[in-house]
């Protein structure tokens, strides 16, 4: 994100979710989501991910049945705010 700048990295996303929901279609996968250390749990004002975003995304290719399902991004005793940061 912070090299392609907001506006660019979402619209990156969209041919990468055309792509995984291609594979969907054709039964390589069933799913797809996204892995990051901080970038969905950083502050609005910072450089971020919005979820939300995401998932309009996701939804505007593929509807209510798009296969978007997963993050994965750390979360331990030391780095608990997936579930304390109220960001998303």
């Amino acid at each position: 994100m912070k090299v392609l700048g907001e506006e660019k990295f979402y619209e990156s996303l969209e041919p990468l979710f055309r792509f995984y929901e291609e594979r969907v279609s054709q039964q390589d996968i069933k799913h797809y989501g996204m892995a990051t250390w901080t970038a969905l749990l950083a502050d609005p004002n910072e450089i971020n991910i919005s979820l939300e975003k995401v998932i309009e995304l996701a939804l505007s290719i593929a509807g209510q049945n798009h296969h978007f399902h997963f993050i994965q991004l750390p979360y331990n005793i030391k780095q608990n705010q997936a579930n304390t940061k109220k960001n998303q």
